[in-house]
């Protein structure tokens, strides 16, 4: 642990590996919200629903994110911070896959609120982690960093998007595009964030 109250250990591959993971993270969360603003037209086609029901997947989405957000206060001062961003990512990561197989709309809506929760669950730990990994000194620059994830996000996604859907469906997106990322950002935060306990110091 340094002088200013950061624990990273940029020397290490470890510590390397921390800000990748929480950018990665971050970058993940802003995903399946475009994804599904841009092509909800489509999605509600494949259910037979009306683009105002079909909206209702993001609604439903948003209410289990913000009772989840509120439960995370009380989950983050009991448990491994790292195990909950872990649970956060894989969460972002199956739930993709359940989305793009859906039979039914109820379905698709259901496993899109679970991506809301998973969102919850990672969006504060990511924050959570780099007020603990890193010293005051570099705080602000790592939090923009890290927060640049939710516009590259759009930058990237988007076009992205826009190409899959060239030669395959929304479905495919979810497979070929939001699983992948939030896969990868599970495995390179369990490979470099160390574990973080409240109120005890990381150990890296």
């Amino acid at each position: 642990m340094d002088g200013d109250g950061g624990v990273v250990a940029e020397g290490s591959g470890v510590g390397r590996l921390v800000l990748p993971s929480l950018l990665v993270s971050r970058f993940t969360i802003g995903i399946p919200p475009l994804l599904v603003s841009l092509l909800l037209i489509e999605i509600g086609e494949t259910f037979g629903q009306s683009v105002g029901a079909a909206g209702q997947i993001l609604t439903v989405s948003s209410v289990v994110a913000f009772v989840g957000a509120l439960i995370m206060g009380f989950l983050s001062m009991r448990f491994n911070h790292k195990h909950l961003l872990l649970i956060g990512s894989a969460l972002l990561a199956l739930t993709a896959i359940g989305c793009a197989v859906s039979p039914a709309f109820s379905l698709m809506m259901a496993f899109y609120a679970l991506i809301g929760l998973g969102s919850a669950i990672a969006t504060p730990m990511i924050f959570s982690i780099l007020g603990e990994l890193y010293p005051i000194s570099r705080r602000a620059s790592v939090t923009g960093i890290v927060m640049s994830g939710a516009s590259l996000a759009f930058l990237i996604g988007a076009p992205v998007i826009t190409y899959i859907m060239g030669f395959g469906s929304w479905r495919t997106a979810f497979l070929a595009f939001v699983f992948p990322v939030a896969a990868l950002g599970t495995v390179l935060s369990y490979l470099g964030l160390p574990s973080i306990h409240p109120g005890e110091e990381a150990s890296a």
